[in-house]
């Protein structure tokens, strides 16, 4: 039902810093009318789907480690442009953080929304085999906060034991 053909290019230097610039064009059959975002009513029906991406981002070498996204969308009758920032780093040799932020902006013929999503990544590790791993998110679509820790205990290799905590709050 769906096809697409994508053309690219992605040089890295020696640092590992790189971008690319992606083109990506298609189209997409949908079945049955359905809602993004709960609000807006996408019908039934044959679309053309253009994008175009460019990423960019600093070796993983680095001590502080920048990523950027951005796409262009064609779909659905309408635009959806996405942008996407993180930055990473490791404090010492057992926490490692990345802080992210990505809007989302939706212009479809029945309507048009935004989001922002913001998300702190913190992982431990206390030994070879024992690590925490949480992430932290607010989503202003949903507008909920939600958070996801992850103790991970390797009792023996191929016997992890994970005591996950969930949680989520919103209006």
């Amino acid at each position: 039902l769906d096809w697409s053909v994508t053309s690219g290019i992605r040089p890295i230097w020696n640092t590992e810093d790189g971008f690319g610039l992606f083109a990506t064009v298609g189209r997409n059959r949908i079945t049955e009318s359905f809602s993004l975002a709960d609000t807006v009513l996408v019908p039934a029906g044959d679309y053309l789907y253009r994008t175009m991406s460019l990423f960019a981002s600093t070796g993983r070498s680095r001590a502080v480690i920048l990523d950027f996204m951005g796409d262009r969308q064609e779909i659905y009758g309408g635009h959806v442009n996405k942008a996407t920032t993180s930055v990473t780093t490791a404090a010492g040799t057992h926490l490692a953080l990345r802080a992210s932020y990505s809007f989302n902006h939706a212009d479809l013929p029945n309507g048009a929304f935004d989001v922002h999503l913001v998300s702190l990544r913190a992982n431990y590790t206390f030994s070879t085999r024992v690590a925490l791993n949480s992430l932290v998110q607010y989503n202003s679509l949903a507008r909920t906060v939600s958070a996801n820790v992850r103790l991970n205990v390797i009792h023996r290799p191929g016997s992890d034991i994970f005591l996950v905590l969930n949680e989520e709050r919103g209006s």
